[in-house]
């Protein structure tokens, strides 16, 4: 379920960590939804087209970004 602003502007990725690290799970699937395709292609080409590389590279990457969520500023 969406919260009632989910059809108004996009939020800026600074105030979905904001409001993920308040709690606001929907935060942070709008912000994987937004950035999963570019950072895992990312790591794709820049590990050789190995692709269990870029899948480690990329899970890693956000598990960082949920252990970041308390501490964001």
């Amino acid at each position: 379920m969406q919260p009632e602003n989910a059809e108004q502007e996009p939020r800026a990725d600074e105030a979905l960590m904001r409001a993920y690290g308040r709690g606001d799970a929907y935060a942070f699937e709008e912000l994987y939804a937004r950035h999963k395709t570019a950072t895992y292609r990312y790591f794709l080409r820049h590990s050789g087209g190995n692709a269990a590389t870029a899948d480690e590279l990329h899970q890693d990457l956000w598990l960082k970004v949920i252990g970041a969520r308390e501490r964001y500023e």
